[in-house]
């Protein structure tokens, strides 16, 4: 036996009101339930925890490593100019070091992150895989070819590359 008054269909009608709210509100605020997307003015301040970078030199075809500091310089015309550098990592005690506090604040990476991609001109792209190695990839006039620039074992595997100009730099673990 249903009661079909008006105060069935009043109650009726609240509650499917209040059900049409509660649905509406979760919809709208569906997006706080989601991680909130990084800041990217946040995150664009460099922080430099290494000491071991490489220059590739093309005419003997090797890395080398660099000293600190290395000016980063542009050159227009047989005009150079300084448009950065790369500074030695404060010391303790006269050695380059990373304190054992942001060690262990600053986990390695996943391997899978590992990788980067620098693009260098329109038919030049360097890529730093998850193995460590480092390729460029060049358009030669017919096809797409890859060629391997290795650091040296001494170096350890590669992290990134960087390219400042035609200076082109690995960072090394």
């Amino acid at each position: 036996m249903a009661m079909a008054g008006p105060a069935c269909r009043f109650l009726s009608f609240f509650l499917c009101f209040v059900a049409c709210l509660i649905v509406m509100e979760s919809a709208l605020y569906a997006h706080s339930w989601c991680t909130p997307h990084p800041n990217p003015r946040g995150e664009a301040a460099f922080k430099q925890k290494t000491h071991k970078f490489w220059e590739y030199q093309e005419q003997s075809n090797t890395w080398v490593e660099i000293s600190m500091p290395f000016n980063l310089m542009s050159c227009i015309n047989g005009t150079c100019t300084k448009v950065g550098s790369i500074k030695q990592p404060q010391s303790k005690h006269g050695r380059a070091s990373i304190s054992s506090q942001e060690k262990d604040t600053d986990p390695l990476l996943p391997i899978r992150k590992r990788i980067s991609l620098a693009r260098m001109s329109e038919s030049s792209v360097w890529v730093t895989g998850q193995s460590g190695s480092i390729y460029e990839r060049f358009w030669n006039g017919v096809m797409w070819v890859i060629a391997p620039h290795e650091l040296p074992t001494a170096a350890g595997y590669a992290t990134a590359t960087f390219i400042v100009n035609t200076t082109i730099l690995a960072l090394s673990e």
